[in-house]
């Protein structure tokens, strides 16, 4: 079964419960794009990726292979 990267990113942001306001001044985006994406109505692209992997501590590559595995 595939999911979304926005499903990874919803469940980690509950895990750290951490606001998506709170994810949006961290990260640079929006808080509109972080629930598009959580909504999986916008896809990570590697300069999402760059943002989000800043704000959490995480690999800009890891949510490109999750967002690659999901396009299949």
């Amino acid at each position: 079964m595939k999911f979304h990267p926005g499903e990874y990113l919803k469940d980690e942001l509950e895990a750290r419960k951490l606001p998506v306001r709170m994810m949006a001044r961290m990260s640079g985006l929006s808080a509109d794009q972080i629930n598009n994406i959580i909504n999986e109505k916008e896809n990570i692209t590697p300069e999402i990726a760059q943002c989000i992997s800043r704000a959490l501590g995480t690999s800009a590559e890891t949510w490109l292979k999750l967002q690659k595995s999901f396009d299949g």
